[in-house]
């Protein structure tokens, strides 16, 4: 339900300021604390190191059948990603398995990755397009910068 205080106009919704990013609706989304406590804690949760490192692990395109689908973020299911095991994540990013398991709990448990069983293995992936877009900008942001 929306809080109308926050969202004045009936059938406006958090999406609809978001694609507007006139300086009065970031104005608006920064001075609703429940979203931006989301906002927040999101990046809280990928500013740490091996959380990161695992997301970025998460990010192999060679496995999707478009790679330009996969890098613009529209791909939002992520079903042409990689699902990887643990053991898989830890020996990409060079940590143990155990490091690794409890850092895809967090990530888990915030909305960031998800899990599928087969038989006694778990495999993990990012949660949607969403979160691979966000890393993906992000190290794209990082390249360019050095480049200059």
């Amino acid at each position: 339900m929306l809080n109308h205080d926050f969202y004045p106009i009936e059938g406006v919704t958090p999406i609809d300021y978001m694609n507007d990013c006139s300086y009065n609706n970031i104005v608006l989304l920064m001075k609703n604390s429940n979203y931006f406590g989301k906002i927040l804690k999101l990046f809280s949760i990928i500013s740490d190191n091996t959380r990161l490192k695992i997301m970025m692990s998460l990010l192999d395109v060679s496995q999707c059948p478009g790679s330009e689908s996969a890098q613009c973020g529209k791909c939002l299911t992520l079903l042409c990603m990689p699902s990887k095991s643990v053991g898989d994540i830890a020996r990409e990013i060079d940590a143990s398995p155990s490091l690794v398991s409890h850092q895809i709990r967090v990530l888990k448990d915030q909305g960031l990755v998800s899990s599928k069983k087969e038989g006694l293995k778990v495999y993990y992936r990012l949660k949607d397009g969403h979160i691979h877009k966000l890393i993906h900008v992000a190290m794209e942001h990082v390249i360019e910068e050095d480049k200059k």
